[in-house]
C-alpha cells in the first residue's frame, strides 16, 4: 500500500469515527425528544469564559465567551440551565422569555429549544466526518499530481 492510499484510508477511517459519533449523539437527541416538552423558560444572566490565549503576553482583553443561562420551573422547583454554544457578546437581553425542551421527570438534561441547542453536536461532528471524508478522496490526488512533477 501507497503512502497515498493510506492517507486516504486513514482520511476514511477519521471520516467514520465522526460520522458514527455523530450519529449516536442525533439518536440521544431523538430519544431526548422523545421524553422532552417544550418549557417556557427566561434568561436571567450569561456565564462568561476567558478565551484569551495565556501564554500570548499581548493577549487581547476582550477575549470572552457569553453564555445564556436560562430559568424555568418544573413541578413547582425552578431549575437552571447554561447554553451549549456561546457568543463573542450577549446575544439576548436578560429578562427575555426563551423555550427550553425539559424532560418533566429528569429536568436537570433540559436543552434550549433550537437547531444548535438539540442537534449542534450532531451537526457540527458530521461536518467535520464529511470533512475528512471528502479529504481521503481529494488528498491523494493531490500526492499524485505532486508525484508527477517531480519524476
Amino acid at each position: 500500500m501507497k503512502g497515498r492510499d493510506l492517507l486516504g484510508l486513514s482520511f476514511r477511517l477519521i471520516a467514520m469515527l465522526f460520522l458514527a459519533i455523530a450519529g449516536g449523539s442525533a439518536v440521544g437527541t431523538i430519544l431526548f425528544l422523545r421524553s422532552a416538552t417544550p418549557v417556557n423558560a427566561t434568561i436571567v444572566e450569561y456565564q462568561s469564559t476567558d478565551t484569551r490565549i495565556r501564554l500570548m503576553p499581548d493577549a487581547s482583553p476582550g477575549g470572552s465567551t457569553f453564555y445564556p443561562v436560562a430559568e424555568f420551573i418544573v413541578a413547582g422547583t425552578r431549575h437552571r440551565i447554561t447554553g451549549r454554544s456561546g457568543s463573542p457578546s450577549p446575544t439576548v437581553e436578560i429578562g427575555t422569555p426563551v423555550s427550553v425542551m425539559a424532560d418533566l421527570e429528569n429536568p436537570s438534561s433540559a436543552r434550549f429549544n433550537s437547531v444548535m441547542g438539540l442537534w449542534g453536536g450532531a451537526i457540527i461532528l458530521a461536518a467535520i466526518g464529511v470533512g475528512f471524508l471528502l479529504l481521503s478522496y481529494l488528498a491523494p490526488l493531490g500526492f499524485r499530481s505532486a508525484g508527477g512533477s517531480h519524476a
